[in-house]
């Protein structure tokens, strides 16, 4: 039996290989690497354990370098020693993540086949790290599993040479896993709005972040808000306790479930995130981006999404535009199934 490594290393990551993952072992030997990027409990035991995911190899507890391209670096030298024990016939990636970069330049290194699942997006933001890594990864890729049309057009655009499928969107069939899993769960609040963010230019630049909170901390309902580690951190090493935002509640990093609880209950979800863009439309909901772009440019289609930018006083107002409800397309990233169809396409590039 083949070999397949599958390198993981973040929260998202570790979803959308979660469908994938029951497919890939009826054919394949699955090789889960863990690089370490996400190691917190709640960001990565509670996720294997909740989408029943194979035990991975860690490679490291907490990879802390000064710099990205300095973990990149590390993660590359783990990854090699790793491919040369277990000597992997192929390895799959997943997004747009360091732990995604490494996993591709070392698959390069190793002459290994590389298969890039959620690949030609781009924001066109080239100062995003995420968008160099995807950019990269699929340049490196033999097999590249597009979500939509616009993603085909940017591959076939950058002569992108690695074979380019469309079986839809992996994260579609994790969100059927939650909505089954929650269907008979409540939650005991209402009428509130969901927030997350994590991104390093909303979150590493006090003056932003202060800039956010205040501005929904205004907003006419309550703000359930899923802190990241990485916010938790800068607003402990400022000194800005939690109480000074009355209008919204704390709330430690929630399962993939749990969040999926929230999103489905929640009159409007503020994120940061490429992925809740997408979650929040499979639950109808409408999302405030805060960014000044997105690689996931359907869900602006209708006013289901908007593009906050840094006009954090405009938050008040973008939640108020309805969207329209006749623009709302469920097949907007495919049907489910996609992870099925995702690991046949691999056997037939390894000709099982």
């Amino acid at each position: 039996m083949k070999t397949i490594a599958v390198v993981l290393g973040a929260r998202p990551q570790f979803i959308k290989h979660a469908p994938v993952s029951p497919h890939l072992r009826k054919y394949f030997n699955e090789l889960i690497i863990h690089t370490g990027q996400h190691y917190e409990k709640r960001m990565s035991e509670v996720f294997f354990k909740e989408l029943k995911l194979p035990t991975p190899i860690l490679l490291r507890r907490g990879i802390k370098f000064s710099t990205p391209s300095k973990q990149c670096e590390g993660m590359i030298d783990m990854l090699k020693k790793t491919f040369s024990k277990h000597k992997p016939d192929a390895v799959l990636v997943y997004g747009d993540t360091t732990s995604t970069l490494a996993g591709a330049i070392t698959a390069r290194i190793c002459n290994l086949p590389l298969i890039h699942v959620e690949a030609g997006l781009r924001s066109f933001n080239y100062t995003m790290p995420e968008e160099f890594n995807r950019v990269i990864t699929d340049h490196c890729s033999q097999l590249v599993f597009a979500p939509t049309k616009d993603a085909v057009k940017n591959l076939k655009k950058e002569k992108c040479l690695a074979i380019i499928k469309t079986c839809g969107d992996v994260m579609f069939d994790a969100f059927l896993m939650a909505k089954k899993f929650n269907s008979s769960r409540k939650l005991t609040i209402n009428k509130f709005y969901f927030l997350t963010l994590h991104r390093n230019y909303n979150v590493d630049k006090l003056s932003y972040l202060k800039k956010i909170l205040y501005a929904v901390n205004k907003l006419d309902k309550n703000v359930i808000f899923s802190i990241h580690p990485r916010t938790k951190k800068m607003l402990k090493s400022a000194g800005i306790p939690y109480r000074n935002y009355e209008n919204i509640q704390f709330l430690k990093p929630l399962s993939y479930f749990d969040t999926h609880l929230y999103l489905q209950h929640a009159e409007c979800i503020l994120t940061d995130s490429g992925g809740m863009q997408k979650e929040a439309y499979w639950h109808k909901k409408k999302c405030i981006t805060l960014r000044t772009e997105t690689e996931w440019t359907d869900t602006l289609k209708g006013g289901w999404n908007h593009l906050c930018g840094n006009h954090f006083n405009e938050i008040s107002k973008l939640i108020g535009i309805k969207p329209n409800e006749r623009r709302y397309n469920k097949n907007l990233f495919g049907k489910s199934g996609s992870s099925k169809r995702i690991v046949g396409e691999i056997r037939r590039m390894l000709r099982l």
